[in-house]
């Protein structure tokens, strides 16, 4: 008994510092000067890496296979270097336990598997079935159009006399009312008025001068300032594989199984993830645990909302583990590519004209609604197109959540005024705004509020606990009281089904092409060269 217990003792010893060992490559890479020395040392570091026996990659839940690493890739990381910091790409060869694999069923794997059921889901304590509610949400929906208008949003407050009230509709960070310069768009008229001229994005010069005009020097400096550290923070280049390596996933994975002497092995896979240090990642953890929340809410209510969390463990106050994201990349990269022509244009130069196409425009319009929801619960800021990833089914993936409950790049003034994100673009893949397809996505969103009001307690409380003598950016200085009884009241917990899907129709025409969300993605452009 002594011994197997030394034998336990030993494993965790060694795996913990394996963990560490992986956090102080980062640390010594940042130490390296000048930083393009770091790429050309970082090998080296690899080859030195001691692995214990039987360790693991310690991104997993308990519910998943065990994955023991074989071997590290010492030529396929790579150094991310930035001003203070030093993050790395590390590659692992691992095999997976078969017996765990075929024996257990990840909880995970159970709950999605459970959206085939959708009919016998209930959203409510009355028990009226999803089938039911969407009935009603649809019913809804449809009385709301103004004049068969779904989309009108020159004056969106103008058909109800209420909506100061709103908090879904006011804007929570600053003082600024939302507005938007979108023309009404009928629910019959197929396309032309969003190919309107009148609409069209101005020049950067004419937008900086906007900018000016909003605000006074001393702001505009402030978020400048803000917007650059948060962008030397950002995570898209470290977490999208993609982005990173020039080709996918799986060409990789094959290119290295062809040359690796553990490639025909039964469970042989290549897992990578991002080594951080000099960075707290402990707000990041923390929205990984609200987005996983509402992964969960979606899942159990039988709705085909999708979110991607990832997968961070954070070592220390200043170091941690992050989980790549294979088989996505950001918007922005995608919008840097020769011969882009918008986000349409891509789905279908990419999936054709065929099943494969509406398959990948389904998962846009999933993961579309569910972050929308997310993002205005939540208070998500920073939306510009680097914290947006594209993944290869057409899920959108949203990282970087460096900005939520109240705060924003600039403090407490943002140009952020939109519940959600809710671009042109993102509506033509759709479709347009006069599609079935948009109709869904309105009533998915609708459906996804409903299924989180049922949730709001359990959500609540567990913000409420993290408030408790937090230090994590987003409490810090904040009148925490407030800033949670403004979480709770974005979920509406006390109006009817009806008001609550005006209350969605209603931020879904403040979002749509809303002219703050416009002016913060040219900012980026001008700021941090980030395409909008």
């Amino acid at each position: 008994m002594e011994k197997e217990r030394q034998k336990r003792y030993k494993y965790f010893h060694h795996q913990r510092d394996f963990v560490q060992a992986l956090t102080d490559i980062s640390e010594r890479m940042r130490a390296v000067d000048p930083p393009q020395n770091r790429k050309k040392l970082l090998p080296d570091e690899l080859k030195a890496l001691v692995i214990p026996d039987m360790a693991y990659v310690p991104l997993g839940r308990v519910s998943d296979p065990f994955n023991r690493i074989t071997r590290v890739l010492t030529d396929e990381g790579t150094v991310f270097s930035t001003h203070s910091r030093a993050p790395c790409l590390l590659c692992f060869e691992v095999i997976g336990d078969q017996v765990n694999s075929a024996g257990h069923r990840s909880v995970a794997t159970t709950k999605a598997e459970g959206r085939g059921t959708r009919e016998s889901m209930s959203l409510s304590s009355s028990g009226s079935s999803l089938t039911n509610l969407e009935t009603e949400v649809a019913s809804y929906i449809k009385k709301f159009a103004i004049n068969g208008q779904l989309i009108c949003v020159e004056n969106p407050s103008a058909p109800d006399e209420d909506e100061d009230d709103d908090p879904a509709i006011g804007n929570s960070i600053g003082d600024n009312r939302l507005s938007s310069d979108s023309p009404a768009v009928a629910l019959q008229d197929v396309a032309s008025p969003l190919n309107s001229p009148s609409t069209t994005t101005s020049s950067l010069g004419g937008v900086e001068d906007s900018l000016n005009s909003v605000d006074s020097a001393s702001e505009l400096s402030l978020i400048r300032s803000y917007s650059k550290t948060a962008y030397e923070m950002g995570l898209s280049k470290l977490l999208s594989a993609t982005e990173t390596f020039g080709e996918s996933w799986q060409a990789k994975k094959e290119r290295i199984r062809a040359s690796s002497p553990y490639g025909n092995l039964p469970g042989w896979n290549v897992i990578s993830l991002i080594s951080k240090s000099n960075d707290d990642i402990r707000q990041e953890v923390f929205a990984m645990q609200l987005i996983t929340t509402f992964q969960t809410i979606f899942q159990e209510s039988g709705l085909p909302l999708w979110l991607r969390p990832y997968r961070i463990v954070s070592t220390g106050r200043t170091s941690g583990l992050l989980e790549t994201i294979t088989d996505a990349q950001s918007l922005d990269a995608l919008k840097k590519r020769s011969g882009y022509a918008g986000l349409r244009a891509h789905f279908e130069s990419t999936y054709g004209a065929g099943e494969a196409f509406k398959k990948a425009q389904r998962n846009f319009l999933h993961s579309l609604a569910a972050y929308s929801v997310v993002c205005y619960l939540l208070q998500i800021k920073d939306r510009h197109n680097g914290n947006i990833l594209l993944d290869t089914e057409g899920h959108l993936v949203h990282i970087d959540f460096g900005f939520m409950l109240g705060i924003a790049p600039g403090g407490n003034w943002s140009f952020e005024t939109a519940p959600f994100k809710l671009t042109k673009e993102m509506v033509t893949v759709l479709g347009g705004v006069s599609s079935a397809l948009f109709g869904e996505f309105v009533q998915l969103v609708a459906l996804g509020l409903l299924a989180a009001q049922t949730h709001a307690e359990k959500v609540v409380a567990l913000v409420e606990i993290m408030m408790h003598n937090s230090t994590f950016p987003c409490f810090q200085g904040r009148d925490v009281s407030r800033d949670l009884q403004k979480l709770r009241s974005r979920f509406l917990l006390h109006r009817s089904t009806e008001k609550t899907v005006k209350t969605v129709v209603k931020m879904i025409r403040a979002s749509y092409k809303n002219k703050w969300t416009k002016r913060y993605d040219q900012f980026q452009k001008i700021t941090n060269g980030i395409v909008p």
